[in-house]
């Protein structure tokens, strides 16, 4: 499997919109080219759009949450970029820092809290303002010099599943590897590290990497449209070979029949493929 060429396809948008301030972004175009006659494009706000109507009611309405994985709104994103980790009551903070280039993701885990939390919200989107997400993250940690940010990008998004359309790591990777009190985590299912690796003599170990794993029957029966496990770990052994920090995230961890082989098998085939010093 490792071997293989992943399809893409299967979790690329039918139809995409473009609001009026994502017209002219390079991001935007980017996206629309690298899709070419794969998907409609339709420009919104247009006076008498017809899509007006549609829009608003895939954003508030009841849409089946596959339908909404189909469609892809590029537009700009509103107020501020960095926050901090929310946390939950009881528990000791990750203090990671968040930022969210875009919301929803193509890939169809059963478990995936994005399932329930963005049901009535269900349209994927990219925000193509990204130099002003970079602005504000360079802003923040010049104005508190001793304080680590250790920002992440897979929130409310798989930070590499959009990244063969927007290039997005080109342009974080290169930034945090000169930001002195910045760290950069992408947390991910997907396999596509073309762009990381072409950054190998760039990024100063300032990024991280970080892959969700599980057992295989947990990966095949509720991880639909993910990298297979052992194309992640091939991703994972080609990041690490290029000096980047690998992470491994059992997120979650499924009790099911058999689960002590399962996971016991997981963790053999990681140290299989991965030095621990890598991980």
């Amino acid at each position: 499997m490792a071997g293989t060429v992943r399809d893409r396809s299967s979790f690329r948008p039918s139809l995409v919109y473009v609001a009026p301030d994502a017209v002219d972004d390079a991001l935007t175009g980017r996206v629309l080219a690298r899709l070419g006659n794969s998907a409609s494009v339709h420009y919104l706000g247009e006076r008498g759009d017809p899509l007006r109507e549609e829009v608003t009611g895939i954003e508030n309405g009841p849409l089946e949450f596959s339908a909404g994985k189909q469609r892809l709104l590029l537009t700009r994103h509103p107020g501020a970029w960095l926050k901090s980790c929310p946390g939950t009551s009881g528990h000791v903070c990750c203090n990671l820092w968040i930022v969210n280039p875009g919301e929803g993701c193509p890939l169809d885990c059963t478990y995936c809290y994005l399932q329930s939390y963005l049901r009535r919200n269900p349209t994927l989107k990219l925000y193509t303002n990204t130099s002003d997400m970079l602005r504000e993250i360079g802003e923040r940690a010049a104005a508190e010099p001793n304080r680590l940010f250790r920002v992440g990008t897979g929130e409310l998004m798989d930070s590499l599943v959009w990244d063969d359309l927007t290039d997005l790591t080109l342009e974080l990777v290169p930034f945090f590897a000169k930001l002195p009190n910045g760290l950069l985590e992408l947390k991910t299912k997907d396999d596509y590290v073309e762009n990381l690796l072409s950054l190998r003599d760039v990024h100063k170990g300032k990024t991280v990497i970080s892959w969700s794993v599980n057992a295989r029957a947990i990966s095949e029966a509720d991880e639909a449209k993910t990298a297979p496990f052992e194309a992640r770990l091939a991703a994972a052994a080609k990041v690490a070979e290029a000096g980047y920090r690998v992470g491994l995230h059992f997120d979650p961890l499924i009790h099911f029949e058999g689960w002590e082989d399962g996971y016991r098998d997981t963790i053999r085939t990681i140290f299989q493929r991965l030095s621990p010093s890598a991980i």
